[in-house]
């Protein structure tokens, strides 16, 4: 078959994102996947395919960014095992996150979780030094300070 300029292949699931497929669809069903706003393959077997996710040329989750997508409850602390993640964006959704494990995301450059229901940000000073952006606005805190780390 031949390759076109602007071509987009996926790599269908293998035993190295197995696991990843497994998070994913954990975070669909804490979050009522079935109820969100938009779905869009959500429930295929192909992760690359999943609305809202961006995957590496190799098939590795890089990116999350299910924006406004209708989410509640709470996401899941495993996603901060997806080997390749390097941008969250769960703003505009009514979730809270914790941030246990945070530490083992060390690709995470961008966290974003503007206007969601975050209460608090314990373990957030554990994040890998390749964070360089955290945007965090508009939330429920129940702290009343945020760790100096932060600054």
């Amino acid at each position: 078959s031949a390759t076109f300029a602007g071509a987009v292949t996926c790599p269908e699931a293998t035993e190295d994102n197995s696991r990843e497929k497994e998070i994913l669809d954990g975070l669909y069903i804490a979050t009522a996947g079935d109820q969100w706003s938009k779905v869009v393959n959500w429930t295929e077997a192909n992760i690359c395919s999943y609305e809202g996710i961006v995957c590496s040329d190799g098939g590795a989750v890089t990116e999350i960014n299910v924006t406004s997508f209708g989410l509640k409850g709470e996401i899941p602390a495993d996603i901060w095992e997806l080997p390749s993640l390097t941008k969250v964006d769960f703003s505009s959704n009514v979730v809270d996150l914790s941030f246990e494990g945070i530490e083992k995301a060390t690709k995470l450059k961008e966290l974003i979780m503007s206007d969601a229901d975050l209460t608090n940000v314990t373990g957030i000073e554990k994040a890998p030094p390749s964070l360089v952006r955290l945007e965090i606005q508009r939330n429920s805190f129940k702290e009343k300070e945020i760790p100096v780390e932060l600054f």
